[in-house]
């Protein structure tokens, strides 16, 4: 399972003097990338640092999750909830266990990726059979700052074979060379369908709902 491309940085620092402050004052300025989002059902990167305190001085806990690591790098799995807080304390001197501030992050589930045919996103399909078969598979787009793997696991293919409705299973993204063969076949107008889209990400397999449908368009005639 991957991880964010970018991690969550939260950068702990004090405007003076750490030992000038009780524990019940602010002492932190928080810094976190612009999402500030904890995602359920994959690890989160977060750095962790106090100025002038050694990394391993401070301890850190979460209010609604897990987090393990250390020497400043953590991994986050939040809990159930839509926050959680990272709590930092920093050891000043021995024995010494000081507040050093909290910071509240959104969680949110991880959202549906976009599927589409071929070489680009499309809400209505209108192709020949030579820029469908060009690129002859299903793929899927991401567009958040996450590095996550999702795979095509398998979909249903349906469309007009000799007057009847030919439908099969494809397992992996890419079309079977049955589908390849009959779509050659097929007339200008002929409809396509791609259902029972199923693809597996963090927390495994999932079926997506919204249907891809293709219209055979007419092959265009050299001049």
């Amino acid at each position: 399972m991957k991880t964010f491309s970018k991690m969550i940085v939260v950068l702990l620092c004090t405007f003076f003097n750490l030992h000038g402050f009780t524990q019940t004052e602010s002492m932190a300025v928080v810094a976190a990338d612009k999402m500030n989002v904890l995602y359920a059902g994959i690890d989160n990167p977060v750095s962790i640092a106090v100025p002038g305190i050694p990394s391993d001085k401070i301890k850190v806990a979460i209010t609604d999750g897990t987090i393990t690591g250390s020497n400043g790098k953590y991994i986050v799995k939040p809990g159930r909830g839509t926050a959680a807080t990272i709590e930092v304390t920093a050891e000043l001197n021995p024995g010494e266990i000081t507040k050093a501030g909290s910071y509240v992050f959104r969680v949110k589930q991880i959202p549906v990726p976009t599927i589409y045919v071929g070489k680009k996103e499309n809400e209505t399909y209108y192709l020949t059979k030579e820029m469908l078969l060009s690129n002859p598979e299903v793929n899927i787009s991401f567009d958040l700052p996450i590095d996550i793997n999702y795979t095509i696991v398998s979909y249903t293919v349906g469309c007009p074979v000799k007057g009847d409705w030919y439908v099969v299973r494809v397992t992996g993204s890419k079309f079977s060379d049955e589908v390849i063969k009959h779509i050659n076949t097929m007339e200008t107008g002929g409809l396509i369908s791609i259902t029972n889209i199923k693809i597996k990400g963090p927390g495994g397999e999932r079926e997506i709902d919204k249907p891809i449908l293709i219209r055979i368009a007419e092959e265009k005639k050299p001049d």
